[in-house]
């Protein structure tokens, strides 16, 4: 067991140290820092050892007359934290075997190691995501499409190849099973019917997804024929378009064989399809409500994204518990901000990271108390609708509340 968690501390380690390349890569800002890149013309070349997780930021300690005194030290924390918590995620999962239910560890089916494993390799992957995400989201207040993108892909095939990298839970019947779409109901039955229902549900997951990844500037002062027409003409003109359709083209042709080949690959890849919209859903609701509630931009698109990619690991359950712990999150690392950097605005996104952590680490405790409000059935959404119409209603409120205590201010 020493052997296994060492071995779990060092994929943690290659983690952290791809971590810290994304951070310095994908930022907005580019970084010279990292061990990877060619050392400036004003220093001396860098060797072998700078490339070794830890140590070569220590050896990259020499070039703080040029990045500055600290440079070194935030990468050399974030490997080292990275392999304590993927170590520490390996003890929860495999180890102690935290998620399951109880019932399962006094009775184990025969292949329970092999799901483990499987669950332990996804959620590691998916902490590094969003600890790359929340990183570029702290220091920039953005979150780059080259993190979520991929890490939407890498959840979509897991969830194809190997459906038992979703969450474990026990069926109606008391049988151990894996969070699918209508857990904690049995798998419906009209989603193994023969046609092509169910495989259009799935491509409609992936083409409103990228849908969301065009440009869509939309401006409604004059008129929906006006801003029909720009949007329109905004992706028909975008470099991008060309890609991300190319990107659809590609999603769409593997959903296509994940149906045909049907059973447990089809249900996990419509499992982590129907995540990617429902976790991309519920913050896009909120940006849209929030934004014409406010007068201003509540949330970020990246945002949406990210919780997009959550829910392609997760499950769209899991996504709607994430972004009701996200503000109870937001409070510790907002007062932390606070009193660090003297900084009101927050980026949200480390929020909902963090509540994504929060939930895989006590999920069998989440899930316990979730069940029977997952087990209402459509009331669920009608009941998320109803509150997402009450939020609106509020910030509305608030909004009239500051203009009035503006204007009355002397």
């Amino acid at each position: 067991m020493t052997l296994e968690l060492v071995l779990a501390a060092v994929w943690g380690l290659l983690l952290g140290a791809v971590v810290n390349v994304a951070v310095a890569r994908l930022a907005w800002t580019r970084v010279g820092a990292s061990p990877w890149w060619t050392a400036p013309a004003s220093l001396p070349r860098r060797s072998f050892w700078t490339r070794v997780p830890v140590l070569g930021w220590f050896v990259l300690r020499g070039e703080a007359s040029h990045w500055g005194t600290a440079f070194w030290v935030r990468p050399l924390l974030l490997e080292l934290g990275t392999a304590a918590g993927v170590a520490g995620l390996y003890w929860l999962e495999v180890v102690d075997r935290a998620l399951l239910p109880a019932t399962v560890k006094l009775v184990p089916p025969p292949n329970l190691a092999t799901i483990v494993h499987v669950q332990f390799l996804a959620h590691s992957l998916l902490l590094a995501l969003m600890l790359a995400a929340a990183v570029i989201d702290l220091d920039e207040l953005i979150i780059p499409d080259s993190i979520t993108i991929p890490g939407t892909l890498a959840g979509l095939a897991m969830g194809a190849t190997w459906p038992w990298m979703h969450l474990p839970i026990l069926d109606e019947a008391g049988e151990f099973t894996w969070l699918a779409i209508a857990a904690p109901q049995p798998w419906p039955a009209a989603l193994d019917a023969p046609g092509g229902q169910t495989l259009a549900l799935g491509l409609a997951c992936v083409w409103i997804w990228c849908l969301g990844l065009l440009p869509r500037p939309w401006r409604l002062r004059r008129g929906w024929g006006v801003a029909l027409r720009l949007l329109y003409a905004r992706m028909l003109r975008s470099a991008l378009t060309p890609w991300i359709l190319a990107l659809g083209g590609v999603v769409s042709a593997a959903v296509v064989g994940g149906w045909a080949i049907g059973g447990e690959t089809w249900r996990g890849l419509l499992t982590s399809l129907v995540g990617l919209f429902g976790g991309g859903l519920i913050v896009w609701v909120v940006r849209v409500v929030g934004t014409a509630a406010l007068g201003r931009e509540a949330m970020g698109f990246g945002d949406v994204t990210l919780l997009g990619m959550i829910g392609a690991f997760l499950g769209w359950q899991t996504c709607v518990l994430v972004f009701f712990l996200a503000p109870f999150m937001g409070i510790l690392l907002g007062v932390l901000q606070y009193v660090a950097r003297r900084e009101t605005v927050m980026p949200y996104g480390p929020f909902l990271c963090l509540a994504a952590a929060g939930a895989i680490a006590g999920w069998r405790g989440l899930w316990e108390w979730a069940e029977s409000i997952f087990a209402l059935g459509w009331i669920v959404p009608a009941a998320l609708t109803a509150c997402m119409g009450t939020m609106g209603g509020l910030l509305l409120l608030y909004r009239a509340l500051s203009e009035w205590a503006v204007r009355k201010r002397p």
